[in-house]
């Protein structure tokens, strides 16, 4: 019977098997267990031989072997079904210290590992066809392995095909080393087609790190992955690959083209710290679409990658990245997890970018998650990206949604929210949360406790919710609503608006033109720069109008108005309102209410309205009307002009009190009625009679009176009125 020797064979070198000959023997041929030679024929009628000894091809390690194959027809539909004479199958191997390569064209392989020993196993060939989907079974004891579903690595100029079946691994027992399984291949070469079958990874065990690949690993022509399942059950770390490891550069100016496939990742084992890549985890040059990728990483601080993880330096051509739809979940641990690409770097000439729309569960403990990208080296993806959902759920989770409009919630304790590029929707929920909306228009929601929400750049929605919040708007023409108990909001930049809603208030426009309502609450309120507008609210509230011509409205409530700078036109409201115009010339009506107005410097309007008011003229020449009720007007210093009531033909039975101090100026009173309204000069120095005064008649015929440099003219009153009416003065 000859030896084999593979040197010199026409067929690939197909596979190695380390195992003794005696033992081999009795488990395939019911021999004498002492046989060094044995001979079969396969069911597609090819001789395969048994020898005690074989000559290894160039380049592969050699060692003792006992038993190789040779599959003579490249259509045959099964590997290793070997018929011996009572028709036994031998495609079941219970190695001891096995090495095994297959060929490429087999079909299904089953292959056992030994407890304790290393085992290197891998289904298929080099060559072109349709792969077998393959076992593989180890209950390992302190063992170790490296398991190949298909292919190892295809190089090749020509273009050929390669299809890998869906390959099945189950993993037991305690391992002593890092081991790898790798579903269909480790590497094509440009020319080279490579589709991945559907993978299946079942990992329970303890010790070392699982390394477990669904398709190929280094791509550098087209290659397609599998729908993968992966099922991490022990408590060993594993990492776990859906398809790709690199989309290598191109040849021949040829582009590299790489899809995932739909990979599902699970660990349901005890808190192990897993790696978990739905699809490719480097790329340089070419065309990568991930897949859409299912991955949930249950207990255990896990590191999830639902598409690719660096996008490599191009050269001179041209690369694109399609993102697939994922679903990420990330378990009980402290996870980091990535929607789809992490960086990219060194982007000469980037094709184009496009981010799938990913779904992310944080789990219970403190995350990191990532919706998109991470970085953008010298590539500023702006406005890439897809919508990602990400759920921190349990733990302090740190989110950040990148590119794309994302829809991010926060979970049950203080998160950190980070919206990135795009309108994103932002829900802080329970605990106390800090949210950032980023470059774009976003939607912001505190939830249930104390939260700070930064709009950042944009035309953004803050709401505060429930809870104690702080709200900034920044940049960009905002709206913020502070939600149900006492909050502060700072508008920014831009032409913001503010409602106060529930709870005492401390709101500020800061930027251009601000419109706010304080609403319910003792609410305190700041126009800042430009025009406001400013609404207090149902309760006493503050409001300061600050800088520019504002418009401040008190409402309901005995509020406290400030114009500040600029023409302000301010409004009390239905209470006793406290009103300051501060500097400019003001407008200011009392409305309902017992007021004190104050006009303040400036030339001011001031009514009192329909109760009995106090009024301030201020420093320069004021108009002031008292209206209705009994009002106390003081022109103050300029020459005023004064009403006691309405400057319209109106009724007002009460009595007005006009006071003077020094320095009073030249005032005009229009309507003062002899007999029942009042002069009050007790806070003129000097003057303690009536005597003291210069009375006279002016050219239109009505009275007047002087003291020193000051005077008051009486409209529409004879001099003899005044004089019959001498206890209208109120002198010391």
């Amino acid at each position: 019977m000859p030896i084999l020797d593979a040197s010199t064979a026409t067929e690939d070198f197909e596979f190695s098997y380390l195992f003794p000959a005696d033992q081999l023997s009795d488990d395939l041929h019911n021999g004498s267990g002492d046989a060094t030679s044995y001979s079969w024929v396969t069911s597609q009628g090819n001789r395969v031989t048994l020898s005690g000894s074989f000559t290894y091809p160039s380049g592969v390690v050699t060692g003792p072997v006992t038993m190789v194959t040779v599959n003579l027809s490249d259509n045959a539909s099964d590997d290793i079904v070997i018929s011996s004479l009572v028709g036994m199958t031998a495609a079941n191997f219970l190695s001891v210290h096995a090495t095994i390569w297959l060929n490429l064209f087999s079909g299904q392989d089953i292959f056992i590992a030994a407890p304790t020993v290393h085992s290197d196993y891998a289904g298929d060939r080099n060559s072109a066809g349709t792969v077998g989907g393959d076992f593989f079974y180890g209950n390992f004891n302190g063992g170790s392995f490296h398991w190949y579903g298909d292919l190892s690595v295809l190089v090749g100029s020509a273009t050929n095909s390669y299809s890998g079946a869906g390959d099945v691994f189950i993993i037991e027992g305690a391992l002593g080393d890092v081991s790898t399984m790798v579903g269909d291949g480790s590497a094509i070469q440009s020319g080279d087609q490579l589709t991945g079958g559907d993978d299946t990874f079942q990992i329970s065990t303890t010790g070392s790190q699982v390394n477990a690949i669904g398709d190929v690993d280094d791509v550098f022509g087209f290659a397609q992955g599998g729908n993968d399942t992966f099922v991490l059950l022990g408590t060993g770390a594993a990492v776990a690959v859906g398809d790709f490891g690199t989309v290598g550069y191109v040849l021949n100016n040829t582009y590299g083209l790489a899809y995932g496939g739909d990979d599902v990742i699970v660990e349901q084992g005890a808190d192990t710290s897993n790696f978990m890549l739905g699809d490719a985890q480097f790329f340089a040059l070419g065309t990568l679409h991930g897949g859409s990728d299912t991955i949930n990483g249950g207990g255990g601080n896990d590191t999830i990658f639902g598409e690719t993880s660096d996008v490599l330096s191009t050269v001179n051509s041209a690369s694109s990245f399609v993102g697939g739809n994922d679903l990420l979940i990330g378990g009980t641990g402290n996870d980091t997890i990535y929607g789809d690409v992490r960086d990219f770097l060194n982007l000469a000439a980037l094709g184009s970018v496009t981010f799938g729309s990913d779904t992310i569960y944080g789990g219970a403990d403190n995350d990191t998650i990532y919706g998109d990208y991470r970085s953008g080296g010298t590539f500023l993806a702006a406005d890439a990206g897809a919508v990602d959902y990400i759920f921190g759920q349990g733990g302090i989770d740190t989110i950040y949604g990148n590119g794309g409009a994302d829809w991010i919630y926060g979970g049950t304790e203080g998160d950190f929210l980070y919206g990135g590029y795009g309108s994103d929707l932002i829900f802080g929920e329970a605990g106390i949360d800090q949210l950032w909306g980023g470059e774009d228009g976003d939607f912001m929601w505190g939830g249930d406790d104390s939260d700070t929400l930064h709009g950042e750049n944009g035309a953004d929605w803050l709401y505060g919710e429930a809870g104690m919040d702080y709200l900034h708007g920044e940049s960009g023409d905002d709206v913020l609503i502070a939600g149900s108990e006492g909050d502060f909001a700072w508008g920014g930049d831009g032409t913001d608006t503010i409602f106060g809603e529930d709870g005492d208030d401390t709101l500020r426009g800061e930027g251009e033109g601000d419109v706010i309502f304080g609403q319910q609450g003792i609410d305190t309120i700041y126009g800042g720069t430009g025009g406001d507008f400013l609404f207090g609210g149902t309760e006493v509230d503050t409001i300061f109008g600050e800088e520019d011509n504002d418009q401040i409205h008190g409402d309901e409530g005995a509020d406290f108005l400030y114009g500040g700078i600029g023409d302000d036109l301010i409004y009390g409201g239905t209470q006793a309102d406290t009103i300051e115009g501060n500097e400019d010339n003001d407008t200011i009506f009392g409305d309902e209410g017992a007021d004190n107005i104050d006009g303040g410097s400036g030339s001011d309007w001031l009514y009192g309205g329909a109760q009995g008011d106090t009024i301030y003229g201020g420093s320069e020449a004021d108009v002031i009307f008292g209206e209705a009720g009994s009002d106390h007007i003081y022109g103050d210093a300029g020459d005023d002009l004064l009403w006691g009531e309405d400057y319209a033909a109106t009724v007002d039975l009460a009595a007005d009190t006009f006071h003077f101090a020094d320095g009073w100026g030249n005032d005009t009173i229009y309507d003062f009625t002899p007999g029942m309204d009042v002069l009050d000069f007790t806070e003129v120095t000097g003057l303690t009679a009536l005597g003291q005064f210069t009375l006279g008649t002016n050219v239109d015929g009505f009275a007047f009176l002087t003291f020193g440099s000051d005077s008051v003219t009486f409209y529409g009153v004879t001099e003899a009125q005044l004089l019959a009416n001498s206890g209208d003065f109120v002198i010391n």
